[in-house]
């Protein structure tokens, strides 16, 4: 069962599917939410009431019954439908022939969903008649006609568009930056259109901007247009609601607040965004609840179209004609991202007082003229006139740069003292916004979260990334450090990376800033499990001082025992111990060396060293701190990790329950001491045989790491796939250990941060768990899609012999002979072989364990 809120895109198209549905097919589709994830069923039921009311007028109307649908197509007068095109928000659009046409020209009929609909609904499916009538353009849908036919059924006949959405038909032909903003500039004639007739569409987006096979693009779905002359609205801003697509809603859509054509700026400023870097600003990849993508919407500003890619777009990239990441992200800074980005400003009044005036900036942009925000600025434009005219304008730059070089030594010392003004405000400003952007008051449980900030700063440190490279690298290296802390390593590696790309291009690249970013670089690749290449950078990091020289120490001696060479790192790490005596007793890298020298210890199975090191460990701490100090519960905390080897289970539950209660009380009960310490319990608990109270701990433990640092965190992952394992071995129905595999794939996906193999691990259990449950069928297919291709089978040795053994146990279970020969009794049984043979092709992996 999965206690995270759907994001807001997954609970839309499971609500349009549900409204197609009959009553049975519907009850059935939510008790199947239901058992994976019962607040999305909640969330679906209200929808789904919701959309009754508006349809039939509001809370005083009788109970109203959802129409059944059969396979019978409608009988629309004079016309034959021969297949279902596609559902609306009010109407289902079927393909259609005129009985009397002897061309047999195709066109869409758009039929409303009920026969017997409220007075509302009727009203709104005439006015979307209504307007498709006043509309002549050929970048609009052509309305033919409409009526009521002999059933009592709204109808209405248009031009049919044999296209797909633009963005899906931009990305397939592969288009440029510049031929995506000429279609959208085709796309603003139409929309002007409307506008001139007082008509403002409310729903542009890209499923409703068609481009055909010729390239000549359409806008469709009127069903919520508005106009704007003095005739009242036939339906209620609620009855517009219902059928709004929030993922391309306006600030005031979702306020309620009056529409006008600052409204369909907006959607199309959002769809330009995503066709230009591939990405939404605001709820991508993330697992928003609808309330909080509408906040985000609504208070907080879009990140730059920059800041949105990574180096994982390289295809994205590719796909707009450019060779790297980086090369798109330049063509995206500047006029072009501005333009943009004024669309998007939250108050109407802020954007463009047309689609005229967008249209007019976007082909400045593309002549290379001045916009219009900008054009009074006269460094801008000087900018914007030696950028059309270089050959000129070169030959004169010779002669004032001779000018120039007499005043370089009377403003260098007021150029420097600026520098360091603008230096502190820049990183202030960073900061601020960044807190601003992750208010308490308006995140979950009032409390402001590191990864928050962290998320928030993100797109603003990008913004200060060419006018300040200095101060970016700077507030990079800073960030990184937080990352590291917050376990958040990928990202902490990412920054490192841009930053040391940048540094070497300033005037002195060997900096101790540098040094400082080549440490973090090395700590997070160590972290994140990248060990390519890793040992020579952690073997030429700086150690100027003792301080820097233990840190160093302490890294090859975790890369040590992470690469399983435990002796080697046993003797790094005492080393480490030795020097550490030079530091001052309360320096925290004295227990960092500790407990990383015990852990050695246990993993070369010398428990008596490892306990003697935590007891010195324990003892420089109780001489510096209050029992109750952090310190000191995460060093009984280790304490009692390292005893389960050589103490009897009964008394390390007793005092892990005990310290459960002190941790609560000192970091809080979703901190990540409270995780680790629950996880700790439930494995005592498994091994007592306990199984209800250890999936209780496990489940707790996977909570608290969600909480405290994100669903798709190793820690949350590794929590989350525990209390699989143990809810399968116990009497759990196989669905619900079905769901929670899903969802252990799904933020894995979201997280970014494992191996491969680690999920290849996963991978196999969930194989072997559908054989215990005696589920066939669905564990061929499985195995069929996971673990036939010898090229992305990256599974390390002891998970290679693991899903081996495993094929072994399904060709006996599921009753196959050998697959070479021999009948097989089971339809999969193929797969055994197939299997078999990318184990013996596949590339051995020597990632991390699991």
């Amino acid at each position: 069962m999965t206690t995270e809120p759907r994001d807001l895109a997954w609970l839309e198209r499971q609500f349009e599917s549900l409204i197609e549905l009959d009553d049975d097919s519907r009850a059935e589709a939510l008790a199947r939410i239901e058992c994976e994830d019962p607040a999305a069923a909640r969330k679906l039921r209200s929808m789904l009431t919701a959309d009754l009311e508006y349809q039939h007028g509001g809370d005083d109307a009788p109970e109203p019954v959802l129409p059944i649908w059969t396979a019978k197509l409608p009988d629309i007068p004079g016309y034959r439908l021969f297949d279902l095109a596609g559902s609306g928000g009010m109407g289902q659009v079927y393909r259609a022939v005129r009985e009397d046409d002897a061309q047999q020209v195709v066109r869409a009929v758009k039929v409303l969903r009920q026969a017997d609909a409220h007075p509302l609904a009727r009203e709104r499916f005439e006015a979307e008649c209504k307007v498709l009538a006043a509309l002549d353009h050929p970048g609009i849908a052509r309305y033919i006609a409409s009526g009521i036919s002999e059933t009592g059924q709204a109808y209405v006949v248009m031009e049919y568009i044999d296209g797909e959405p633009i963005d899906s038909w931009c990305d397939r032909q592969r288009l440029g930056l510049s031929q995506r903003v000429e279609l959208i500039r085709s796309l603003l004639a139409a929309v002007q259109h409307a506008h001139q007739r007082l008509i403002v569409h409310r729903d542009i987006k890209a499923g409703n901007v068609l481009v055909d096979g010729q390239g000549r693009l359409s806008l469709v779905d009127f069903g919520i247009a508005k106009q704007l002359s003095g005739e009242p609205d036939m339906a209620s801003t609620a009855t517009a609601a219902r059928f709004l697509s929030l993922l391309s809603a306006a600030p005031e859509q979702l306020t309620g607040e009056p529409v006008s054509t600052a409204t369909d700026v907006y959607a199309i400023g959002l769809l330009l965004y995503r066709l230009l870097c591939g990405h939404d600003p605001f709820a991508e990849g993330e697992n928003l609840s609808p309330l909080e993508f509408q906040r985000r919407v609504i208070d907080i500003p879009p990140p730059t179209l920059t800041s949105r890619l990574g180096r994982e777009d390289a295809a994205l990239a590719q796909a707009r004609g450019y060779a790297a990441v980086s090369e798109l992200q330049r063509d995206l800074r500047g006029d072009l991202a501005s333009v943009v980005l004024r669309c998007l400003r939250k108050a109407p009044a802020d954007r463009y007082a047309s689609v005229g005036a967008l249209d007019r900036d976007l082909q400045n942009v593309l002549e290379g003229l001045p916009i219009s925000e900008r054009e009074s600025e006269p460094a801008y434009r000087v900018r914007k006139f030696i950028s059309r005219h270089r050959g000129k304008v070169a030959a004169v730059s010779i002669a004032v740069l001779v000018l120039c070089g007499a005043l370089v030594t009377a403003l260098s010392q007021r150029a420097s003292a600026l520098r360091e003004r603008d230096r502190a405000e820049a990183v202030i400003g960073v900061l601020k916004d960044a807190f601003a952007a992750a208010n308490p008051l308006s995140t979950g449980g009032g409390e402001t979260r590191v990864r928050e900030v962290l998320d928030a700063a993100a797109p603003m440190l990008q913004q200060i990334k060419s006018t300040q490279p200095d101060v970016f690298i700077e507030l990079a290296a800073t960030m990184a450090e937080v990352e590291l802390s917050a376990g958040r390593a990928s990202a902490a590696m990412a920054l490192t990376n841009e930053a040391l790309a940048l540094q070497a291009q300033q005037l002195d690249p060997d900096t101790p800033l540098a040094a400082r970013l080549r440490r973090l670089d090395a700590q997070a690749r160590l972290d994140a499990g990248k060990f390519d290449g890793l040992q020579p950078l952690i073997d030429q990091i700086d150690a100027p001082d003792v301080h820097a020289e233990i840190e160093r120490t302490l890294m090859q001696g975790r890369f040590a025992y992470l690469q399983n060479d435990v002796s080697r790192a046993i003797e790094l790490l005492t080393h480490a111990s030795e020097r550490a005596t030079l530091l001052p007793p309360e320096d925290p890298l004295l227990l960092q060396v500790d407990l990383n020298l015990a852990q050695a210890y246990r993993l070369a199975e010398k428990d008596q060293e490892a306990a003697s090191q935590l007891d010195v460990a324990l003892a420089r701490l109780l001489a510096l701190h209050e029992p109750d100090h952090p310190k000191v519960l995460l060093a009984r905390m280790r304490q009692l990790e390292f005893a389960q080897r050589t103490r009897p289970v009964d008394g390390l539950l007793d005092d892990a329950r005990a310290l459960l209660d002190e941790v609560d009380r000192v970091f809080g009960a979703n901190s990540e001491p409270a995780a680790r310490l629950s996880g700790l319990l439930a494995f005592l608990h498994s091994r007592s045989g306990r199984t209800k109270d250890s999936i209780e701990h496990f489940r707790r433990s996977w909570q608290a790491w969600t909480n405290s640092t994100s669903p798709g965190h190793p820690n949350s992952l590794r929590a989350l796939f525990n209390l699989i394992y143990m809810t399968g071995r116990s009497d759990a129905s196989t669905d619900e250990v079905l769901a929670l595999y899903r969802r252990l794939f799904d933020d894995a996906r979201q997280g970014g941060e494992l191996s491969p193999a680690i999920v290849g691990y996963w991978r196999v259990s969930q194989f072997e768990f559908l054989l215990q449950r005696q589920r066939c069928a669905d564990a061929f297919e499985l195995a069929e899609r996971q673990f036939t291709s010898a090229a992305e089978l990256e599974l390390n040795p002891a998970t290679r012999g693991l899903l081996r053994e495993v094929v072994d146990g399904a060709a006996k279970q599921c009753d196959c002979a050998d697959t070479t020969s021999g009948p097989m009794t089971e339809p999969g049984c193929p797969t055994v072989g197939r299997v078999r043979a990318a184990l013996d092709a596949a590339p051995v992996t020597e990632s991390a364990s699991p």
